[in-house]
């Protein structure tokens, strides 16, 4: 093999040439002599040279939950690889590829990965999410990608976490329906998140009709974000009037003060 300028050191841990391959790899398809880690390098040698995988994707369907975690290797443990790349261009190649090939299940699973290990692997993303969204023929599969995450009650979480701290108006528009039922529907961090991407864009009509529901919901915290989020909207008479309302049965005092300001 010719030398490569991101192939993997020998002393990685990667597939040794033995009879049998993993058992726990044995359901992504790879084969005994195949060195993921030399593959998953060459395609990030062949982004950062072309933004191209250099090879076909579809070929490497059985191998892409290892690809993945290759990736999230990396990025949780930067210091210990000497290929060249930063963690924020590994981050950045590794959503091109999954993009690239459509790869929604190892999409949603790379992110749930980076986001549940305690590195930085979740900031890597964010950060570099905003240069591959840049190159227009990734902005609407991206956004399917996210789509089919908050319409699966398991990859939900995950999408509104990345969506909230992504920051990425036209990302969290093209989700506005989603973004609206969850906010509307779910609890916990998951309703938090749905608010925080709709407040990206809360001059929207939909969105302000969202704010004023959630003005009587049963979470003070709810109420806040909500009541926060119309301040802006306080010369709208419809505005005006159910804070007036609201506020004749609120209990929180932060919430009153809020109210308060867009009743005055």
């Amino acid at each position: 093999m010719p030398d490569q300028t991101f192939g993997g050191d020998d002393d990685e841990d990667g597939y040794i040439e033995e009879p049998q391959k993993p058992k726990d790899l044995h359901k992504y398809g790879l084969s005994p002599d195949r060195n993921i880690r030399d593959v998953f390098w060459d395609m990030m040698g062949s982004y950062a040279a072309t933004k191209k995988p250099g090879r076909e994707l579809s070929e490497l369907t059985n191998d892409r939950f290892s690809l993945i975690r290759v990736a999230v290797t990396v990025l949780n443990n930067p210091q210990s690889q000497h290929y060249g790349l930063t963690p924020g261009f590994v981050a950045r190649y590794t959503l091109m590829m999954l993009l690239d090939a459509s790869w929604d299940d190892a999409f949603t699973e790379f992110l749930q990965e980076c986001r549940d290990t305690r590195g930085k692997a979740d900031s890597y993303i964010a950060s570099s999410f905003k240069y591959v969204w840049k190159e227009e023929k990734y902005q609407n599969v991206a956004a399917e990608l996210f789509r089919g995450m908050l319409r699966a009650r398991m990859g939900a979480p995950t999408a509104l976490y990345y969506i909230a701290i992504l920051k990425n108006k036209q990302l969290a528009a093209l989700l506005k329906r989603e973004l609206i039922i969850l906010a509307r529907g779910d609890v916990g961090e998951n309703q938090m998140n749905a608010i925080t991407a709709l407040s990206l864009f809360s001059d929207d009509a939909d969105v302000i009709k969202t704010f004023q529901v959630l003005l009587a919901h049963w979470d003070a915290e709810i109420r806040l974000l909500a009541a926060q989020n119309l301040i802006s909207h306080k010369k709208d008479s419809t505005i005006k009037a159910a804070a007036e309302k609201r506020l004749g049965l609120e209990q929180n005092e932060d919430v009153k003060k809020v109210l308060a300001k867009i009743a005055k």
